[in-house]
């Protein structure tokens, strides 16, 4: 037989009008004592298939054929010639579905997994098959191809089933090899960033067999999958993280948009500390060599929807905005930077308020013309903490005041400000002095600097009457709790 299919054509057509015969012979010719003739006969086919040409489906069963006559009349290949064959295949610049069919065929039918492990185990063979895997790319032009390659690699040759036999990773294995097993393995991290064909047997690998494919680089993984569970991810996987990342420019310039969704990721499943040692290890030290904008992007979007607003802004935002308030920021950034100190503020927690201060007074940053809505929205949640009770009278809330001040300073600047923060102050005004309300200091306090938003060129009729009811609520007031906290508020109001 290998010298009948050392002669078929490599043309389609011709191919599928002989098949008839072809099947014919494959059936009824006999297979010499020495079978691996036969299957180096059909690897030569294989390897001397044109490079430009795309094989037909004859092609492809007569690969299934072959290997089934081989099987079928029970004719023993020694393993090394079936792995020398495997090889040939595997070794070829070629990765097209017609090479990947014999490898799978092979592979699957003559249970090479399950011949290498038997004893004793098949070492040599093994790494063979490890460096020969370790020469490859796996990157190809199609979604489709890329996808077929990684079912056979992390179903047949390797898994992450303890139930699978015919894989090369069987526990045993990877002990009797360990150190070989691992430097595979960390070929397969480096090479995930570029190849998901890798990343998934990086995966694979660590999934079966965690404690010896350890975490020290699998927060590689991590940052080139995010459907990995991070809970499951160990705080020394993220020292070692750190400690490739750190003092490397040209690899934080790589991976920092992927640093910081696993950033993300972290404070999402409330890991806080792991969190904090990324952001004050790697992200805050390199801010000068990063892309700014995302890195406000994603704080803006996780002050939305973190659950500990309180730590997130005590652990997080604290470590952050000390060294943004101190570094040049280039004025295209002045939106984003604004929104940032609205986000952090919206966090209605004790320190935010000290947080947004810090950004929000740099000097001439902002475009204020461009930010009138923003400004309103600014007064809106400044005036929202009113429901918080706060006993100290030295609270830090009192740095509401000085936000309030500064939006005061620019509606002095820019007068088209007050049109619409004025409503807005007066609304707040009036329920402030309304007796049956019973805020805290800095409410009152707060309430001094809001006076002055109020555009007096915009007070009618209808604002005076209502002034006029609180005075007369406010006379007839016996609640000395209240009357103390806004005495001073009230008559400053009425002036």
């Amino acid at each position: 037989m290998d010298e009948f299919i050392k002669q078929l054509t490599h043309d389609n057509s011709l191919l599928e009008q002989q098949w008839p015969d072809i099947y014919t012979h494959i059936e009824e010719v006999s297979i010499p004592n020495d079978s691996k003739l036969v299957l180096n006969a059909l690897v030569d086919y294989l390897l001397t298939e044109p490079i430009d040409s795309s094989p037909c489906y004859i092609k492809y069963l007569l690969i299934t054929m072959v290997i089934e006559q081989l099987i079928s009349k029970t004719l023993s290949i020694e393993i090394n010639n079936l792995i020398n064959a495997f090889i040939r295949i595997l070794d070829s610049s070629r990765v097209d579905p017609w090479y990947l069919k014999f490898l799978e065929t092979i592979y699957e039918r003559f249970e090479i997994g399950e011949r290498l492990y038997s004893t004793p185990i098949k070492t040599d063979l093994i790494e063979k098959i490890l460096q020969s895997l370790q020469n490859k790319t796996f990157i190809f032009n199609s979604d489709e191809d890329t996808e077929k390659w990684e079912t056979f690699l992390t179903q047949n040759i390797f898994s992450n089933s303890t139930n699978d036999t015919n894989i090369l990773n069987k526990r045993d294995t990877i002990e009797d090899m360990e150190a070989t097993f691992q430097k595979f393995y960390k070929h397969a991290v480096q090479q995930s960033q570029q190849s998901s064909v890798w990343l998934k047997i990086a995966t694979t690998l660590n999934e079966y067999s965690s404690e010896i494919f350890n975490n020290e680089i699998s927060g590689n993984i991590i940052l080139s999958n995010t459907n990995l569970s991070i809970e499951n991810i160990s705080s020394d996987c993220i020292t070692q993280l750190i400690q490739s990342y750190k003092n490397d420019n040209e690899l934080i310039k790589i991976g920092y948009v992927k640093l910081l969704t696993m950033f993300e990721r972290l404070i999402l499943v409330n890991n806080y500390d792991d969190a904090y040692r990324l952001l004050s290890k790697v992200i805050i030290p390199n801010l000068s060599i990063i892309d700014l904008e995302v890195l406000l992007s994603t704080t803006i979007r996780l002050c939305s929807i973190v659950e500990n607003r309180d730590l997130f802004c005590s652990k997080i935002l604290q470590t952050l905005i000390s060294p943004l308030e101190n570094l040049q920021i280039k004025k295209n950034l002045a939106v984003i930077v604004f929104n940032l100190v609205l986000a952090m503020l919206k966090l209605c927690v004790c320190d935010a308020p000290e947080l947004s201060y810090s950004l929000l007074r740099r000097k001439d940053f902002y475009p204020w013309q461009e930010l009138t809505d923003g400004l309103a929205d600014l007064v809106k949640t400044c005036i929202s903490y009113d429901v918080i009770i706060e006993n100290d009278y030295f609270s830090k809330l009192h740095r509401l005041e000085n936000i309030i001040d500064l939006i005061y300073g620019k509606t002095q600047v820019y007068p088209m400000l007050s049109k619409v923060i004025h409503p807005i102050s007066v609304e707040a005004v009036l329920r402030w002095s309304n007796t049956q309300f019973n805020g805290s200091h800095h409410v009152y306090q707060m309430g001094n600097s809001v006076l002055n938003l109020i555009d007096l060129q915009q007070i009618n009729e209808d604002i005076c009457m209502k002034f006029i009811d609180a005075i007369q609520t406010r006379v007839s007031c016996d609640n000395e709790e209240i009357n103390n906290k806004n005495r001073f508020f009230f008559n400053v109001s009425l002036i």
